[in-house]
């Protein structure tokens, strides 16, 4: 279904501009050459016959599935709008979701290609330089591929696998091609803060109570304006930075989210959990049979079906936005232009309830407080029937006593946050 999604694919040529960079073709230098590439490859140009025949791109694989494509989004005469187009012309050109980013990465080998033959190099060394600086999906280790490809695999392992190599040796050969990106996004996001008025601790507390704290990479960038609410916008980057879900952990606790299960099986381990993506029910037993029914078809649909199609998560995205409906993930609306560059063109801008995140927080904390007290009262049934001694009853108050007073100690640092 992720094929069939514009913004993986705009999100996909983004990171491929980044990776291009990083490998010494400076991303102000790209524009020109992705179109000039472009063209060259659907006329199989010149530049292309010299690529193909070195070796930097395929020769079973570009010119005849990039035209169908391209005649296919501007020329199919039974789709009536961009996304059943891009659906038909998914559904009819590519038998396997993998071909389609191939076809993406040839467009970039070539731009790499046609560089370093206007810097001077040879052919031979051109081709090898365009192949160390994007990948082929398709060679992969065994394990890599089966694990991508398992009903409950991991199908987002070959872009970390692949793409964490190239950083690693970008950062080795110039740090500054990877930290110059973390420096333009913290001055920005420094620099948004004071257009709103924030000091440094103000910055840095929004970030907190936003669940967008400051991490090893600059993932969530503040941008300088607010919605109609007052809440303010951040810019979300994890899927468009090569290194941007570094760290993130996925929907299973204590696993990244790059290597977390997914494929055919997981919608179901999820309804059997009774969690979503999101990590909320799915049903609800005082509901009725009918609305339960309803709500399990709506995620198998979600699950299974492009976000794009009826019912899937980007058109309920785009209708909440126009009727002024709250998103599910944020719980404040979202402006129409915002949700069109988040389902379209996957740039993920979104406002952030400041105060309702504080609630939120606190709430966790005073649930965790509830479950100190369960506890306090399971240690006092055991001490009364002689299941445990005086002594550890008193350890375990004594355990419990603290992790209030910690409880206790975050509330009142969350509550002030942003206050003073």
């Amino acid at each position: 279904k992720v094929v069939l999604n514009p913004a993986t694919h705009f999100r996909n040529l983004m990171s491929n501009s980044i990776l291009l960079d990083l490998s010494g073709l400076p991303i102000e230098k790209q524009g020109g050459l992705w179109l000039m590439s472009l063209n060259d490859l659907l006329r199989n140009g010149k530049i292309t016959t010299l690529a193909k025949r070195h070796g930097a791109i395929l020769n079973d694989f570009t010119t005849s599935e990039l035209r169908q494509v391209y005649n296919g989004l501007l020329e199919s005469p039974s789709g009536t709008n961009i996304i059943e187009k891009i659906a038909q012309v998914g559904s009819k050109t590519f038998g396997r979701a993998g071909d389609v980013y191939q076809a993406e990465e040839q467009v970039g080998k070539l731009v790499k290609f046609t560089w370093e033959i206007q810097q001077g190099k040879s052919p031979r060394e051109a081709a090898k330089l365009a192949q160390e600086a994007l990948f082929n999906y398709s060679k992969v280790p065994p394990l890599v591929r089966r694990l991508r490809e398992s009903p409950i695999g991991v199908p987002f392992i070959t872009f970390p696998y692949k793409a964490l190599p190239a950083v690693y040796k970008a950062i080795e050969r110039n740090p500054l091609s990877v930290l110059k990106y973390e420096m333009i996004f913290s001055a920005i996001d420094r620099a948004s803060a004071t257009m709103r008025g924030l000091d440094e601790d103000g910055r840095l507390a929004e970030k907190r109570l936003a669940l967008k704290q400051d991490r090893l990479f600059s993932r969530f960038i503040g941008l300088p304006f607010t919605d109609s609410g007052g809440n303010p916008y951040y810019l979300d980057m994890t899927y468009i930075l090569p290194w941007g879900d570094l760290g993130e952990m996925g929907q299973f606790p204590g696993v990244p989210a790059a290597l977390s299960p997914g494929g055919l099986a997981v919608p179901l381990f999820q309804l059997g959990f009774n969690r979503d993506f999101f990590k909320k029910p799915i049903y609800n037993d005082a509901l009725g049979t009918t609305e339960n029914a309803n709500r399990i078809a709506s995620h198998i649909v979600r699950s299974y079906m492009p976000s794009i199609f009826p019912g899937g998560y980007s058109v309920e995205r785009l209708k909440s936005a126009v009727y002024g409906m709250a998103q599910r993930q944020t719980g404040i609306p979202q402006s129409v232009p915002s949700a069109v560059a988040h389902t379209m063109f996957g740039i993920k801008a979104t406002a952030v309830d400041i105060d309702g995140m504080r609630q939120m927080q606190l709430s966790v904390l005073e649930h965790q407080r509830e479950d100190l007290g369960i506890e306090f009262s399971r240690k006092s049934r055991e001490l009364s029937r002689g299941i445990i001694t005086d002594e550890e009853f008193e350890r375990s108050r004594q355990a419990l006593i603290s992790a209030q007073q910690r409880l206790m100690e975050k509330g009142r640092e969350i509550q002030d946050l942003g206050t003073k």
